[in-house]
């Protein structure tokens, strides 16, 4: 109810902002409440407190890009956090995970149009793995200050699965901010 009562105004909100249930017991109604988000055509940032890290002083923002669905909305946010007068030196990298050396080149110079396209400054950062995500998500951002992760609303039956393999996923690391977006977010447009 709260997220359908908004005033009539031009401004009409597009995203719901909450924080990550980690409990067992109200995993299939947090299940339930993104999906209704979903249904609403709203973005969704979930945030999992794991703290946050200075890297010798200097905040870190790493942005895990795995397709333009939630990826241009991580863009946008990581600029609105860059706004901000506390996070505004932050060292900022845009990261990606590839199979095959042969795809690094192309990967990269892709990156870094994204990352002028949204006017953030940072670093492309292409990898080369043949190891799971979650390993290489842990060895490249355990030691950042927040992190931006794409995910998609799983289906309602399927919430226990959801809950523990990010649960899994984000264990030991900072301040993770999970997106969905509804696509309204483009910073290629």
């Amino acid at each position: 109810a709260l997220i359908q009562a908004h005033p009539v105004s031009p401004l009409q909100p597009n995203t719901v902002m909450m924080g990550w249930s980690d409990d067992p017991a109200r995993c299939d109604s947090f299940v339930e409440i993104l999906n209704s988000v979903k249904l609403l055509n709203k973005s969704l940032i979930l945030v999992r407190d794991g703290g946050l890290h200075n890297v010798q002083g200097k905040r870190k923002i790493d942005v895990w890009w795995r397709g333009k669905e939630n990826g241009s909305l991580m863009m946008l946010l990581t600029y609105l956090l860059t706004l901000n007068q506390e996070w505004s030196d932050a060292s900022v990298r845009l990261l990606r995970v590839i199979q095959e050396e042969a795809g690094r080149k192309p990967a990269t110079e892709a990156l870094e149009q994204l990352l002028e396209a949204a006017r953030v400054g940072g670093e492309a950062e292409v990898i080369v793995s043949q190891d799971g995500f979650a390993e290489v998500l842990h060895r490249y951002s355990r030691n950042a200050s927040v992190v931006l992760l794409g995910f998609n609303v799983p289906e309602i039956g399927s919430s226990s699965e959801f809950q523990r393999r990010f649960d899994a996923m984000l264990e030991g690391l900072p301040t993770t901010l999970l997106v969905c977006s509804s696509g309204e977010a483009d910073v290629l447009a």
